[in-house]
């Protein structure tokens, strides 16, 4: 059985108010929704919250909830939403912690290339930084969280052609400069 079905058969277990069918759903998507939040949000603690509301809002309102679109598109459009509407109540905006972009430990014997590789990982992490958000949030979506075009155009409710272009304008940025830090450490 694919995920899909799998996830198609949750909803009405959740409207027949099986937790272990909400559990499921958590376990499944959890982790990933809270990556995808943490996009917007730059706050993992905040992101997790936010991913949390909506599991709960899923939870109180299974009764009257309509889906129109799969649970897994559902579930991504509503934590977007929960998060872009937490920002635009956020005073300050907030960015990703440098020392959450940290790799596995340093061993002793390849100290000098874990420091270089962790110093590109940060070189280019700050690159991707620089682009304009909705650029950047397509960006990451593709590159870091393996979205699709139609599941990014989806997601944002945009075109597909848009996602390629988006896309397209984020790689003619950044090769020039990853380009450029990689002749910078040989």
């Amino acid at each position: 059985m694919n995920d899909n079905s799998e996830e198609n058969e949750l909803l009405p277990r959740l409207r027949g108010g099986d937790e272990q069918a909400l559990s499921q759903l958590m376990e499944r998507h959890f982790v990933p929704l809270c990556c995808f939040c943490d996009l917007f949000m730059g706050d993992m603690a905040v992101s997790e919250e936010l991913v949390a509301d909506v599991f709960y809002t899923i939870w109180s309102k299974r009764m009257t909830l309509k889906i129109h679109t799969s649970l897994k598109s559902y579930l991504y459009t509503a934590v977007k939403n929960k998060a872009l509407q937490k920002k635009r109540n956020l005073s300050t905006s907030r960015s990703v912690p440098l020392d959450s972009i940290t790799s596995e430990a340093v061993d002793s014997h390849n100290a000098l290339t874990q420091l270089t590789l962790r110093e590109l990982n940060c070189d280019i992490m700050n690159l991707v930084q620089t682009l304009p958000e909705k650029r950047r949030v397509i960006f990451e979506l593709n590159r870091f969280e393996s979205f699709t075009y139609k599941e990014i155009a989806t997601l944002l409710q945009i075109s597909e052609k848009t996602v390629h272009n988006q896309i397209s304008l984020a790689l003619k940025y950044l090769r020039p400069r990853v380009s450029l830090l990689l002749n910078n450490i040989s």
